[in-house]
């Protein structure tokens, strides 16, 4: 029985090679040799003394890359066997093992080898979260989410480890999170709660909740307050819906607070507040008694200068006619003025809070102050840092628009991007802000053309998109053949999605001439600048572009709005309404945008936030244009209100 086989290999040797879990030869590619093996197996069998079971197969953890290729040979081997159970834990320890060395890109490619339907419940566990969280971790969401979301650990994860049932979720709520399922992900959030037995950990965990719950629209959160069964998580919609009104002065919001903690004296939250509505008492004692207006009411800038008016004003008297209380109200003119000189004037009149000024020069000029002596809001952004005390500035920043458009492109899973961007400053600022997020994600730039003229549009497009090339190698397949010959120019084939930053009439160009360069399906996402509300049927020619605009164009206080429209000639800086709507609402909450993190307050411009510099950020509302007609694409709450179970 020691005769050497034609392929080179002895009994003995095949016995201990079964014996050791080695490979026989290289993925035994030869019939003949497949043939051998199996034989050999049955010739062991028989010279077994009795028919007990293989064990199943371990071995310890890998310490090198070359026991890692043991394991992956000792799987294939396996699975040549028919012990397809043994092989996949083979493979997942394979995978855990090049994690542990720290290759993090070569542990995603085994753990994409392993079939986790052949793995047992524990296995199972394993195999999700740490493949999981390295997809997570590199931006990979949608393989996160058929990781996380395996049918069978769905069903079975009650039965796990507490501990690891707990890293699942908190998984699975930074992923519903981060992909824009809020609902999923606040319904993590209380089934963590259960898990958890650290206080620290519980308030940590509730923090986290609320600002998932913020995310939500104030009437998703109204209807959510009502039908929801779950008396936790009703509470929890409840609060949400009166930190997100955008109705509620802060006395009424603190007055709704109130009422809450009285009907809901059990629930977590009245234990301990969320910082946001903790501060709101201080925040009404400390309101000012008058505040200042510094805009530009005559001169160049005169018209944008009274639509911020305007906007501010329509608030202010809202506020008064619904008997609450208002600060008194000055506006100083800061056409051809020493902004310094009008500032101080404002302060010697008595003002405990300054809005503007609203032009960046001026803006710059009182940044050269080493501090101010009340809260300024400006409405507008210095160029560099922001050094002086007191100092805020909130505006209509092109590059917050770049910034999330390259995030949700990401999150819709595109990886290569074109940007076709006006060369006007607006534009390049877009389009810095766009390549900046968009590399930090992980994405490739394929194409950055700018364009400042319509009459070059065709050939901006057309090399953008290589279609010259396609078209030059056709001519040189006729002439090289000597015949015509049937050709259809394409556009290269690395780029999946198009960054588009252009004024409305450039924009109505420049989508027609995509689709006339062979790139019509290529998904486009433009910022607000090309869309002009009053165009109507004009807007046909930007069909399918998604984009991000103001919620004041979408039924954010529709009154309010209406009123503006009638009573004001300046319809067409609606844009600088929705901006003065904001400031009149974002001046009294200042120090609670300084004291507490993320706190987000949803106006007229977009969901709000301090950043680093004194800066308020803005995340727009997304719609597209459909049949000429801009719509509201489906909030997160879409959908979720008869889910609300």
């Amino acid at each position: 029985m020691n005769q050497q086989s034609e392929n080179g290999f002895t009994f003995e040797s095949l016995k201990k090679a079964l014996k050791n879990g080695k490979r026989l030869v290289n993925n035994f590619p030869s019939t003949k040799t497949i043939t051998v093996a199996c034989a050999c197996v049955l010739l062991a069998s028989c010279g077994s003394s009795n028919n007990k079971q293989q064990p199943a197969i371990t071995t310890p953890q890998a310490q090198t890359v070359e026991d890692v290729s043991t394991l992956l040979e000792r799987a294939r081997f396996a699975e040549f066997q028919g012990s397809l159970a043994d092989a996949e834990n083979l493979r997942l320890e394979a995978a855990q093992s090049m994690l542990s060395l720290g290759n993090r890109a070569a542990a995603m490619n085994l753990y994409a080898g392993v079939k986790p339907d052949l793995l047992d419940i524990d296995k199972l566990v394993s195999y999700s979260l740490e493949y999981g969280e390295l997809a997570l971790s590199t931006g990979e969401y949608y393989l996160a989410n058929r990781i996380l979301n395996n049918s069978r650990l769905v069903l079975q994860i009650i039965s796990v480890n507490p501990e690891q049932e707990l890293r699942w979720r908190e998984n699975r709520a930074n992923l519903f999170a981060t992909i824009d399922e809020p609902i999923k992900a606040i319904r993590e959030h209380i089934a963590i709660t259960p898990l958890l037995t650290d206080p620290q950990q519980e308030a940590a965990n509730n923090e986290t909740l609320w600002k998932v719950l913020t995310q939500l629209p104030e009437s998703a959160l109204t209807h959510l307050s009502v039908l929801e069964k779950n008396d936790l998580l009703r509470g929890w919609y409840a609060l949400a819906a009166i930190n997100k009104n955008n109705n509620y002065t802060l006395e009424q919001q603190l007055q709704q607070v109130s009422i809450w903690q009285e009907q809901w004296p059990y629930h977590p939250a009245n234990q301990n507040l969320p910082e946001d509505l903790r501060l709101l008492q201080q925040l009404v004692s400390q309101q000012p008694k008058q505040i200042a207006l510094l805009l530009p009411t005559t001169g160049r800038f005169a018209n944008a200068g009274k639509a911020v008016r305007d906007g501010f004003m329509a608030s202010y008297f809202a506020d008064t006619q619904s008997g609450n209380t208002t600060a008194e109200l000055r506006i100083y003119n800061t056409d051809g003025a020493d902004i310094n000189a009008v500032y101080d004037q404002a302060v010697a009149d008595g003002a405990e809070a300054i809005i503007g000024p609203l032009q960046k020069k001026p803006l710059e000029e009182l940044n050269l102050r080493p501090g101010l002596p009340v809260p300024t809001l400006a409405l507008n952004y210095v160029s560099g840092s922001l050094f002086t005390q007191n100092l805020y500035q909130f505006g209509l920043a092109a590059e917050d628009e770049g910034r999330q458009i390259a995030i949700r492109a990401w999150k819709d899973g595109h990886r290569r991007a074109m940007i076709l961007a006006s060369s006007r400053d607006w534009g390049q600022r877009a389009s810095r802000a766009f390549i900046d997020q968009w590399q930090s994600l992980g994405g490739t730039i394929a194409i950055d053309s700018e364009f400042s003229t319509q009459a070059k549009f065709s050939d901006t497009v057309e090399s953008s998109l290589l279609v010259n090339r396609s078209k030059q190698r056709a001519r040189t397949l006729r002439r090289a053949i000597s015949t015509s010959v049937e050709f259809e120019p394409r556009s290269r084939s690395d780029v999946d999605m198009i960054f588009m930053v252009a004024n409305p009439g450039d924009a109505k160009q420049l989508k027609p001439t995509l689709a006339f360069h062979y790139a019509g399906a290529i998904p486009v996402y433009g910022t607000s600048h090309l869309y002009n509300p009053t165009a109507g049927s004009e807007n046909k020619d930007l069909n399918g572009i998604r984009f991000t605009s103001l919620p004041w164009y979408f039924g954010f206080n529709t009154k309010l709005k209406t009123d503006l429209d009638q009573t004001t000639n300046t319809s067409s800086f609606q844009s600088l309404h929705a901006l003065g709507v904001d400031a009149y609402r974002v001046y009294p909450r200042l120090k609670q945008f300084e004291l507490v993190s993320d706190i987000r307050l949803y106006g007229a411009t977009g969901n709000l936030y301090l950043t680093d510099g004194g800066r308020i950020a803005r995340e727009q509302s997304w719609a597209i244009i459909n049949s000429g007609e801009a719509k509201a694409l489906p909030t997160v709450a879409s959908g979720i209100l008869s889910r609300a179970d």
